[in-house]
């Protein structure tokens, strides 16, 4: 059986092929290259006598891999090296054998490394040129990954502090660290006058990095804070000292001390009205037809009944409000109200002074003592009333006001008496005025002084915060309530029933309306959110002019606009 077996081998680089019945077999192996008859094989092929065998040994190129990698920020440069080695193999004799396996022997091999010039120059290409770690290359050079340059890390600033030695002293939060729980809170911090009410502590300048391109990295600015006194306060030395003994509080930025006006029992008709410039404290209860005036914040600890109380701070009421005014924050709505006004008439005169340069353009009238007559009677025409209007209204500017909002008035108001007794002669100094006002308009900054109100329950009443509303307890009927920012609902039982909600940016409400219809409104900007737990049928949602009712009872209320369409997010209740 064996002497039928064709058998193939190698003498010298040649094929040696004895005949037999059956032909041999070539499988090829590692390092050789084999043709039959010119044509490549892979794997294994049977061989005739007549084929033409030839078997070439393979050279195999060496490689050298050499990948660079710079990190996002420009600080760190990795290289990754690896090498694929050069290897040269040759034939080996074979006897004859029926099925011969083909393998190269490895005649030569070898590596060519990188040089460490090699290296530096594809980092230089590559516009690498700061901080490159010579050793690190010299290391990478065998292969594998490697930190190989490294730059300069910039030194961040340390900012300004303030510390605040009232309030929640464990609180790191500076903004929580200051804010008073007016609601929660049963007694209140006082301090004495020459206490240390806060402290600044000076940071320090960031210094500049370099990336490993050598580009300069600049640290952030460093905050820079100032230790700013308000009322009842000075600072000395980046301390800020209290000047008076009271309440402390830190009130736009700046550290406050008010005086503390405490009513042991109700406000009624033993001690009257209260007008006070410093924060009031009141034990008891606000008794019917009682006023309440503070300069900061007012506290009440129990009712508020058929009162009214005005500040320019807080007010917080811990029990009931029952047909009541409550105002938090007079000062900005006055300079608002007040800026308002000086517009007004600011634009009346304007126009009306437009008016009558046409006129004088036209030669229809000469610039003579009738100029104020011709005023009168175009304020007259183009704005029919005001003039009423504006001269009631001195009395709130004048009365209010003793700073820039109350000279610039008095500029508008004195050219509006001179046009309504046809004294204005001097055109010019029309003019002129209206230039000095029209700059105060353009410059003049309100200061944002927010106010929030703290309600458990109110009726019938009105609420207005140049800031926050804040409803804790069980919730509003038939209520008016204002708040510049936004009204919330504590509560997950708050009800709010009947009456009208108005925020600028968002409403958080717990059940708002009643299974009965009652209409209820709440108001925000295009800009705000409204949100309810629960909302009853005859609820409107007013977005600016855009109006939602709700047809009928449901849950998770949300609604906002987007790309100026009304989304309305509701539940079927």
């Amino acid at each position: 059986m064996s002497n039928s077996e064709g058998k193939i081998g190698i003498k010298s680089g040649k094929i040696i092929y004895v005949d037999g019945e059956n032909p041999p077999k070539i499988i090829v192996g590692e390092g050789v290259e084999v043709y039959i008859n010119e044509k490549k094989i892979d794997g294994e092929c049977h061989v005739k006598k007549e084929d033409i065998v030839k078997v070439v040994p393979k050279i195999i190129e060496g490689k050298r891999n050499l990948n660079i990698y710079v990190t996002e920020d420009a600080m760190e440069v990795y290289i990754d090296i690896s090498y694929e080695p050069y290897i040269e193999y040759e034939i080996e004799d074979m006897e004859p054998q029926h099925e011969l396996f083909i393998t190269g022997k490895i005649k030569h091999k070898s590596i060519k490394k990188f040089t460490r010039e090699e290296i530096e120059k594809s980092l230089r290409e590559k516009n690498i040129i700061y901080g490159i770690k010579k050793e690190e290359i010299e290391r990478a050079i065998d292969g594998g990954r490697f930190l190989v340059a490294e730059g300069k890390k910039i030194k961040e600033p340390e900012d300004d502090r303030i510390v605040y030695y009232f309030g929640n002293k464990n609180e790191e939060d500076v903004e929580n660290a200051i804010k008073v729980d007016y609601f929660n809170r049963i007694t209140y911090e006082y301090v004495e006058k020459g206490d240390v009410l806060a402290e600044k502590f000076d940071g320090r300048d960031g210094s500049i990095g370099f990336d490993v391109y050598g580009r300069p990295v600049k640290p952030r600015k460093r905050v820079v804070k100032r230790l700013l006194s308000g009322p009842g306060c000075v600072v000395n030395e980046n301390k800020a000292y209290a000047e008076i003994s009271g309440m402390p509080e830190v009130k736009s930025g700046k550290v406050c001390v008010f005086e503390v006006l405490r009513i042991n029992g109700d406000v009624d008709i033993k001690t009257g009205n209260i007008k006070f410039d410093g924060n009031v404290e009141v034990v008891g209860t606000v008794k019917e037809g009682f006023k309440i005036r503070a300069g900061n914040n007012v506290i009440i600890h129990g009712d508020v009944l058929e009162a009214e109380i005005a500040t320019n701070g807080n007010i917080v009421v811990k029990k009931n409000v029952i047909s009541s005014n409550l105002i938090a924050g007079c000062n900005q709505i006055n300079n608002e109200k007040a800026l308002k006004l000086i517009k007004d008439v600011y634009d009346i005169l304007k126009t009306s002074l437009i008016a009558l340069t046409e006129l004088i353009k036209l030669g229809k009238i000469k610039i003579d003592k009738n100029i104020g007559r011709v005023l009168m009677l175009i304020i007259e025409s183009k704005f029919p009333n005001k003039m009423q209007e504006i001269i009631k209204n001195d009395e709130f500017i004048s009365s209010g006001f003793h700073n820039d909002i109350y000279v610039n008035w008095k500029k508008l108001f004195n050219y509006i008496l001179m046009i309504k007794n046809n004294d204005l002669l001097d055109y010019d100094g029309l003019t002129n005025m209206l230039k000095e006002v029209g700059n105060f308009i353009d410059t003049f900054q309100l200061l944002n002084t927010p106010a929030d109100v703290y309600v458990s329950y109110c009726q019938n009443s009105k609420i207005f915060a140049s800031n926050d509303v804040e409803i804790t307890g069980q919730g509003c009927y038939n209520t008016n309530i204002v708040a510049k920012n936004q009204i919330r609902f504590i509560s997950d039982k708050a009800i709010f029933r009947g009456g009208q909600m108005v925020a600028e940016k968002a409403i958080k409400a717990s059940e708002v309306g009643s299974s009965a219809g009652v209409v209820t409104i709440l108001k925000t900007s295009k800009h705000g959110i409204i949100e309810a737990r629960v909302a009853f049928q005859n609820t409107l949602i007013q977005f600016d002019d855009i109006t939602y009712k709700i047809e009928y009872p449901v849950k998770n209320l949300k609604a906002y606009i987007e790309k100026g369409e009304l989304i309305v997010e509701k539940l079927k209740l």
